[in-house]
């Protein structure tokens, strides 16, 4: 697993072969970040690692001379694992309303274009849904290490389904101030269309504080150098939702499955700390109820850590 691991990263770094700012990438969230005592639910846990860079990616480098100079080009390449299991975790039989015990393993290319204060993101997202993401294992091991009770219904989730999802997103800057104290208002539109995840949605961000980055809240732009940053922030979403294989299951239609709700919204408010290209940021997720016999909504915590560096 380990080799596998670093064959990955491996790759991540000699795809982005253009020479410029690199930005490291670890993002991780889990409900227990966000309530007084472990309590699996839910999306109970994700963790992305990847790498932003700019140019296009080398499959694409003909293309660059098509742009104009005022353009900046983005690529980002991650790996990211999700886990979702029912609230109640110790039944062998989870209740047959209750989330279905899921993982998602899957590799993510992201292109952006970005041109003045309007930003234009392409994902492609391709892994394994079922045994194969291996999510139990990850769960099994981080219990053990914290000493938790391991959940006990891993043998109904789904099965194993190959996953290809893609994304848009078109992001405005509404305004940002130009001095050192103040802030930028992003508003944003876009989607999902796969097997794994259907979806269009409309969010909006606000933040402020010191140094905000003009990175337009996706992480297109690189922190500011050797000056401190630290400011607030508060994104809300609302999602209408075609498909979600977390809670239709598979598409065989051989799998546990609840019924969804089609409209729902979410919402973070949390802060960031960054020096010198470091960013730390901690951010408190609530969300509406996403299927119709869900007893509590999503509330979960998100941590991430960025460096920005020339290598």
């Amino acid at each position: 697993m380990l080799f596998k691991i670093l064959c990955l990263i491996s790759f991540f770094f000699y795809s982005a072969a253009n020479a410029g700012s690199r930005q490291l990438i670890l993002d991780i969230g889990n409900d227990f970040f966000a309530l007084p005592k472990h309590t699996d639910r839910y999306l109970t846990n994700n963790i992305t690692f990847g790498v932003v860079d700019s140019g296009l990616p080398w499959y694409l480098n003909s293309f660059d001379d098509d742009f104009e100079e005022s353009v900046q080009l983005l690529k980002g390449w991650s790996v990211s694992q999700y886990i979702y299991t029912p609230e109640n975790t110790s039944l062998e039989i989870p209740h047959p309303w209750d989330q279905p015990y899921a993982g998602w393993l899957y590799l993510s290319n992201t292109i952006g274009i970005r041109k003045l204060g309007q930003l234009f993101l392409y994902e492609l997202q391709a892994g394994i849904v079922g045994p194969s993401a291996k999510a139990k294992e990850t769960q099994d091991f981080y219990h053990d290490l914290i000493e938790v009770d391991r959940a006990h219904g891993w043998d109904s989730q789904l099965h194993d389904e190959l996953g290809v999802n893609l994304g848009f997103t078109y992001a405005i800057l509404a305004y940002r101030s130009q001095s050192e104290w103040g802030g930028d208002f992003i508003t944003s539109a876009g989607g999902s269309l796969g097997n794994v995840d259907t979806h269009a949605e409309v969010a909006a961000l606000i933040r402020w504080g010191r140094n905000v980055p003009d990175d337009m809240g996706y992480r297109a732009g690189s922190p500011p150098k050797d000056v401190w940053s630290a400011f607030t922030f508060i994104r809300g979403q609302q999602r209408f939702v075609i498909r979600d294989i977390f809670l239709d299951g598979n598409t065989d239609g051989k799998s546990a499955s609840v019924e969804k709700r089609t409209l729902i919204g979410m919402g973070s408010v949390g802060a960031t700390l960054g020096y010198d290209g470091f960013e730390f940021s901690y951010s408190f997720d609530a969300g509406s109820k996403r299927f119709k016999t869900q007893s509590s909504a999503e509330v979960r915590g998100s941590l991430s850590f960025s460096f920005s560096r020339y290598f």
